[in-house]
């Protein structure tokens, strides 16, 4: 079985595996039933996949390629111990949580890979980012696949220049670039800011 929880914009999935030979031999509900009726501190939206035609590995595949982040996992010997197991896919680890704890266990995994994932993304930003005074040096970073902060003159037929040369266009105008004057990479003429060039 899968279950889906909903954290305000965080979505992640659970995949319950539940034997078919378990359930009718010894008529057993689904543990996800219960498992997830627990009072949460926030809203959380549980769905549950009880489709016993798939495998746990074909299920585990299907919620990665997903880009699904939290799985939850549980079977027989789970529930008699009182457990499950978490899978968190931005650290590819699992851990065995109990079920009385395992509220607030999510809660504070998705807040802890909210931050991870910020970080990660805005080091990358960082060190990826470049800044530019000539046209030479704007090719020479767009080639090695950077985010180039470059001047350009703010002319239409301009941006349409270098996007025809380089095949880069303008991603953003940063706030913090205003009121930095200099010359246009392209042109020469005089420039107002640096905006932010890459290609798809």
């Amino acid at each position: 079985m899968t279950n889906t929880l909903q954290d305000n914009h965080t979505v992640h999935h659970g995949s319950v595996y539940w034997g078919e030979y378990v359930r009718q031999q010894e008529k057993r509900p689904y543990p996800s039933e219960n498992m997830f009726s627990l009072t949460f501190s926030r809203p959380l939206i549980v769905k549950t996949d009880t489709d016993l035609t798939k495998t746990m590995g074909r299920k585990a595949n299907q919620y990665e390629l997903q880009g699904i982040p939290l799985r939850i996992s549980v079977g027989p010997r789970d529930m008699r111990n009182g457990v499950v197991e978490v899978y968190r896919r931005d650290t590819d680890t699992k851990q065995t949580i109990k079920i009385e704890e395992l509220a607030e266990h999510c809660h504070r995994t998705l807040h802890e890979m909210q931050i991870s994932l910020l970080t990660k993304q805005k080091t990358f930003r960082e060190e990826n980012t470049v800044f530019v005074e000539t046209y030479e040096e704007f090719k020479q970073a767009l080639d090695a696949g950077k985010f180039v902060m470059a001047h350009r003159d703010g002319t239409t037929a301009t941006e349409l220049l270098i996007k025809e040369e380089t095949k880069a266009t303008i991603r953003c105008i940063p706030t913090y670039s205003s009121h930095q004057p200099w010359l246009c990479v392209r042109t020469g003429k005089p420039s107002q800011r640096r905006v932010l060039f890459t290609r798809a």
